[in-house]
């Protein structure tokens, strides 16, 4: 056993509604998480309810109030499993059943300019796919995405896979 103490962060961040997936940046000044926006505690279902994403900002030393990210992230539909790359300039996310979608659920990302996120892009194959892709993760080294999918060629129904990253000014 590993010895363990977790501590609620408190109203600040916390929601009145689901919150999970955090995700903060590596410098730890800005704190993001998804949001299922409309479920309250004891509901047995999802059912009329969406994903969102939300962030914090530590300002001297203290997070301010999580608040919706807003748009061009969010949208009715669900948004959310966010993850930044290093520099905290990119932001992976899950976006389900959008138009410019390859299946379900794709990987798409945002380039942050000053306090603005760009429009999202998804970047296609080979990381997105006609099938589920899903929990994008970057590597230590931030050359490399890790995420879930169900497409074929995988040992289980869903599986981790990689794809290379290369980031340049102009984006991904």
């Amino acid at each position: 056993p590993i010895p363990f103490e977790p501590h609620n962060l408190g109203p600040k961040l916390n929601t009145i509604y689901d919150d999970y997936w955090p995700s903060v940046t590596a410098d730890e000044q800005t704190l993001s998480m998804t949001v299922l926006v409309g479920k309250l505690a004891n509901s047995s279902t999802t059912i009329g309810f969406h994903e969102e994403i939300y962030h914090s900002k530590k300002v001297n030393g203290e997070w301010t109030v999580s608040k919706n990210i807003g748009a061009p992230m969010n949208t009715t539909g669900n948004e959310g499993a966010q993850t930044f790359s290093f520099d905290g300039r990119y932001m992976f996310f899950v976006a389900c059943d959008r138009r410019t979608g390859l299946g379900g659920c794709d990987i798409y990302y945002s380039i942050k300019n000053g306090d603005t996120w760009s429009t999202p892009v998804n970047p296609g194959e080979p990381l997105n796919t006609k099938f589920w892709e899903t929990s994008p993760c970057f590597s230590a080294s931030g050359d490399e995405l890790y995420f879930s999918s169900n497409r074929p060629g995988g040992k289980g129904k869903k599986d981790i896979w990689v794809c290379k990253v290369q980031m340049n000014e102009n984006g991904i």
